[in-house]
């Protein structure tokens, strides 16, 4: 289990608002493989996923989702793990867009 680099909570440190999605996200590592998860919530700078796989900070993963309020809308970015806290429905984590 990876906790945020500061070892306090991630929220009191953000430098943009979250707002509360949840959303399915499909990503897949740089590398052949990929997994499914699901959006908690996201900023300017990032998003916090609840993943199935235990990744190192600094790993880039493609993201794609649709929008919860607009379907029509599809998301896709690369973005950086930064943190990642493991919990009872898998792993809670941090990236930011890149």
């Amino acid at each position: 289990m990876r906790k945020n680099p500061s070892g306090s909570n991630p929220e009191q440190k953000r430098k943009h608002a979250r707002r509360s999605i949840s959303a399915s996200v499909s990503y897949k590592i740089l590398t052949p493989s990929g997994d499914m998860g699901m959006t908690q919530n996201i900023s300017e700078g990032g998003l916090c996923l609840l993943l199935n796989s235990d990744l190192v900070p600094g790993t880039v993963l493609e993201v794609k989702f649709e929008h919860p309020e607009k379907a029509s809308k599809s998301i896709k970015s690369f973005v950086e793990v930064v943190w990642q806290n493991q919990t009872d429905k898998g792993y809670l984590t941090g990236v930011k867009f890149i």
